[in-house]
């Protein structure tokens, strides 16, 4: 063979192997460390990352916090009698979106705070705690 003909082969062989990474680079979404996929999809198309419910990688829940596990603490707020605002679909302040009047509903529900916190050591003032999430929301909400 000839220094053309190998350097035809090399080239045709880099490529094949730059294509079938940039084809699965393409074809497979950027998860970052942590996450999952799931199997539903969002409006545009995209898979969404998984909201582990198994774990508490998204645990405490705290202002500027989204997600399914913020509905179930709004869920569970609303069902306490607190007002959370009149957001979401129903207008019962279920969004999905920890702010301010969700944070204010946590901490009323966190009163007298030092009673609070011999219940649940972790407990920080305006935060849900992985132990409160799991011993008052999770699977009721």
């Amino acid at each position: 063979m000839n220094k053309n003909t190998v350097l035809w082969i090399v080239g045709g062989l880099s490529a094949s192997v730059g294509g079938y990474f940039l084809y699965k680079k393409i074809t497979n979404p950027t998860i970052t460390f942590g996450e999952e996929l799931r199997k539903d999809i969002d409006k545009g198309g995209v898979p969404m990352p998984k909201d582990k419910t198994t774990d508490n990688v998204a645990i405490p829940l705290k202002r500027g916090s989204k997600g399914a596990r913020v509905v179930s603490l709004q869920k569970f707020l609303v069902s306490e009698g607190y007002d959370i605002g009149a957001f979401g679909s129903k207008g019962d302040g279920v969004d999905g979106d920890f702010g301010r009047m969700t944070e204010k509903a946590v901490t009323e529900n966190q009163q007298p705070f030092n009673v609070f916190k011999s219940m649940y050591p972790s407990a920080v003032s305006g935060q849900v705690s992985v132990e409160f999430y799991n011993t008052n929301i999770k699977g009721r909400f």
